[in-house]
């Protein structure tokens, strides 16, 4: 997986290659994202830089950006149902053996399940496409396909050259565009010299 930096201009619909940015393949689709990245944090809250941008992806990947939101569902009902067995065999245990000591087994598969948890989240979250960067000229994306880097950088060198192309050192003369109405206004707002009239 790669790195890349998007111009604010390629972070609009239209303005990056037709690459899928996850595995690179064509043809694509642009999906519009909401990227954030953590900025600081006070006592009560923690601030957040936000960007949208529309990044293409092909009809494999679409529903890329909701991976996290689904294993963070799963882990949740995983915990959920999980906890229910767990408080099943320690009551079972309980009204079989009549001994506080079932809770022994019992703590060490709540705490395996805690871990199971978390890591299943942890998992979910490997791979994603995420902002690693915000500033004024665009954004920097994480865990790209290298097809897609590619083609952003040579779009960006494509866009680099026609700039130099345009380029022309030699000032130009700019026109100052006055109203109508202000030719008529000049010559009675100007201020007149004192002691003359």
């Amino acid at each position: 997986m790669a790195d890349v930096f998007l111009t604010n201009r390629q972070c609009r619909q239209g303005g990056t290659p037709g690459v899928c940015v996850v595995c690179g393949k064509k043809p694509t689709t642009p999906v519009k994202n909401r990227f954030r990245v953590f900025s600081h944090a006070t006592a009560q809250h923690k601030v957040y830089l936000v960007k949208e941008a529309w990044v293409p992806m092909c009809q494999e990947h679409r529903n890329h950006f909701y991976r996290p939101v689904w294993f963070a569902l799963g882990a949740f009902a995983l915990f959920g149902i999980g906890a229910f067995v767990v408080f099943a065999l320690s009551a079972g245990g309980m009204w079989l053996i009549n001994s506080p000591l079932v809770f022994c087994g019992t703590v060490p598969l709540a705490l395996l399940l805690f871990a199971g948890v978390v890591g299943l989240v942890i998992f979910g979250m490997r791979g994603q496409v995420a902002a690693t960067g915000l500033n004024n000229q665009g954004m920097y994306l994480a865990n790209v396909s290298d097809e897609y880097r590619d083609a952003v950088e040579a779009l960006q060198q494509e866009e680099e050259d026609e700039d130099e192309e345009d380029d022309d050192d030699r000032p130009r003369k700019r026109r100052r565009r006055r109203a109508e109405d202000d030719d008529d206004d000049d010559e009675d707002d100007r201020p007149r010299p004192r002691g003359r009239r």
